[in-house]
């Protein structure tokens, strides 16, 4: 489950990913880093992907297994 903690300072947040691990979410200018293997492998993941869309709609932050449980899968 990638559940938000919130906000630390102005553009930080950490986000819980689905193991349990806590990933520190940063934002300087249009870029952003994450701590997980997947950023530092290809520059880019999940985490980041949540906290732009949820810059972009101000929808909540749900993880891709809360989705499947409102689905009902």
């Amino acid at each position: 489950m990638c559940i938000i903690r919130g906000f630390i300072m102005q553009n930080e947040w950490k986000i819980i990913g689905s193991k349990g691990d806590e990933y520190l979410i940063k934002k300087t200018g249009d870029h952003f880093t994450c701590q997980c293997l997947g950023y530092h492998h290809q520059e880019r993941c999940y985490h980041i992907q949540m906290v732009k869309d949820h810059l972009a709609t101000g929808a909540p932050i749900v993880s891709r297994k809360e989705l499947k449980l409102f689905q009902g899968e």
